[in-house]
């Protein structure tokens, strides 16, 4: 009498994800929109100095194109993790930039140029307020060590844009297998928006993360997966009444 699909996505395959789904209701007529792996970690190229801060984990600003948002980073062996990079993964594409800024809650031009920071060095100015190793990665070695009252502009102004206008371009996002959602699938379309029943096959009904739709971290899609669901069970609720109160045929 009627078909649910709720079969989820292939994000995080240890706990069952597959793209099971997505097949089942190609044969049933829906078009899928190609499936991504989002809210995941991103992986950087072989050469990023932030490859050998793994463990660290500090609140950081990223900007990415026109969104931004603050959240704490975690340096991972292969990259960038934590709450703001699986943000970023939801918005990255191939080749695109990321800026981070490691001091979100301060200025570090107004810093160097306090009267008191004059006799320090970058690199000890910093490390009051950043992990050790961080700063030693982001400053370049030939002012790092130099007293601040003895650069000249232009080094100090290298030094802000290291420290809060960093940008990184990831060389890939760590892919399903520790992606907590996944991007794409059945297109929202072909589904009615407060039923969730299908528009194009008599009786079916699509939901949760099986639909193309993701949200960010926090819940977002949890909620969506139950909401929709009890979008779909009211419907079938509905449906199944309204066929029992009908009238019998002769």
């Amino acid at each position: 009498k009627a078909l649910v699909l709720a079969l989820g996505s292939p994000a995080w395959p240890q706990a069952g994800g597959s793209g099971a789904g997505y097949r089942l209701a190609e044969e049933l007529g829906h078009s899928i929109v190609l499936p991504r792996a989002v809210l995941t970690p991103l992986r950087l190229n072989s050469d990023s100095p932030l490859l050998d801060l793994t463990g660290i984990s500090l609140p950081a600003g990223v900007t990415l194109g026109q969104r931004h948002w603050e959240d704490d980073l975690l340096f991972t062996h292969e990259g960038l993790s934590g709450p703001a990079a699986l943000k970023a993964s939801l918005y990255w594409a191939e080749g695109a930039a990321i800026t981070l800024n490691f001091l979100p809650e301060q200025d570090v031009a107004a810093l160097m140029d306090a009267p008191q920071a004059g006799k320090q060095t970058p690199r000890a100015l910093l490390a009051r307020l950043l992990p050790q190793r961080l700063v030693d990665a982001l400053l370049p070695e030939e002012t790092a060590r130099r007293k601040v009252a003895e650069l000249p502009r232009a080094a100090r102004v290298a030094i802000v844009e290291a420290v809060q206008r960093h940008t990184v371009s990831p060389q890939a996002t760590a892919g399903l297998k520790k992606a907590e959602a996944c991007s794409g699938g059945v297109n929202t379309d072909e589904v009615d928006p407060k039923t969730m029943r299908s528009l194009l096959q008599k009786n079916l009904f699509v939901v949760g993360e099986l639909l193309d739709v993701t949200g960010l971290l926090g819940g977002y899609n949890l909620h969506w997966a139950w909401a929709s669901g009890m979008a779909a069970a009211r419907e079938l609720a509905r449906s199944t009444t309204a066929r029992a109160d009908a009238p019998a045929k002769d």
